[in-house]
């Protein structure tokens, strides 16, 4: 099974690609992130990250994409309202592509991969970098949150799952 683990952004967009082969972990396959130039104006920036996203689904033809919910917390009514739009784009991008959304939150993907729903940003990376032997030194923590989204696609898919 291939899940897309998207950490939404209207400049910066988190991607992770995870494949789980019968009998074995998961693993990252790739990750990374879509960068927008943040001065270009909201509706560009928001073209740009979907035809990348679209690009992505196209590519790697996951089974399953799954994306951080969007809590209404944000520091600002408006971050609130932006970060909404990127949602839109992504959920967008994967349907037009016949995929559904899988949302969590990132409270709970923290849990569910870490066994710690506060676990730190920091420890987090460094426990994928071991783990997955990924590189993370250079990435945005948009990456990092993909993989978290990914790996916790993996217990939330299952449990959705007949058995």
């Amino acid at each position: 099974m291939k899940i897309l683990g998207i950490d939404p952004g209207t400049v910066i967009l988190g991607w992770c690609l995870a494949e789980q082969k019968k009998n074995k972990d998961p693993d990252v396959v790739q990750s990374g992130h879509l960068k927008a130039k943040q001065k270009l104006p909201i509706n560009e920036r928001l073209a740009f990250l979907h035809n990348g996203l679209k690009s992505l689904i196209m590519i790697y033809q996951p089974d399953h994409i799954i994306m951080e919910s969007i809590m209404p917390v944000s520091p600002s009514r408006q971050a609130s309202i932006q970060l909404g739009k990127s949602a839109g784009i992504i959920i967008a991008a994967a349907a037009n592509q016949g995929y559904p959304i899988h949302e969590t939150n990132v409270m709970t993907a923290r849990k569910l991969v870490m066994n710690n729903g506060r676990a730190k940003k920091e420890e987090i990376r460094t426990y994928f970098s071991g783990a997955f032997k990924v590189d993370l030194e250079k990435e945005p923590d948009d990456t990092s949150d993909a993989i978290l989204l990914a790996m916790a696609g993996f217990h939330l898919i299952s449990q959705d799952s007949p058995s």
